[in-house]
């Protein structure tokens, strides 16, 4: 009966391509939680700010959350302004996680979604301890 719950309450779970350790990263209970795999220590919580392209790199702000969908060389100047890393793809040794370690910033990789489920301004905490993204305040939407 527990495994059927289990079943049922994982059902529409969104899992990453690709896996590390022994427990798949489940998504949190509520609907504001991502979960993803811890690669460098810290806690920071800002806004969030999507970047899909090199093309939109001039829309980052000193403190924002970077949330991406990878990242390569290209990318590391980003870093330098990020209070901290989300990153849809990614492992312990990407670049992603290299740089921000680097920086001394947390960085939170291979969490499924991110750049879908989060929008700018959103003010998100990132755990590079639990891997866990949790949004703490929604901003309206204009018109809402």
């Amino acid at each position: 009966a527990a495994r059927r719950q289990e079943m049922a309450a994982t059902r529409d779970a969104v899992l990453p391509d690709v896996i590390f350790g022994d427990v798949a990263p489940l998504p949190a209970a509520d609907d504001w939680t991502l979960v993803g795999v811890p690669t460098a220590r810290g806690q920071y919580a800002g806004p969030a700010r999507i970047v899909r392209a090199p093309e939109e790199f001039d829309r980052v702000q000193p403190g924002d959350v970077l949330v991406i969908p990878f990242a390569d060389v290209a990318w590391t100047p980003l870093f330098g302004k990020a209070g901290a890393v989300v990153s849809e793809s990614g492992g312990l040794l990407s670049h992603s996680s290299i740089v921000a370690r680097e920086y001394g910033i947390p960085a939170v990789v291979s969490v499924t979604g991110a750049c879908r489920r989060l929008r700018d301004g959103m003010v998100v905490s990132v755990d590079g301890f639990s891997g866990r993204v949790s949004v703490r305040d929604v901003p309206e939407r204009p018109g809402d």
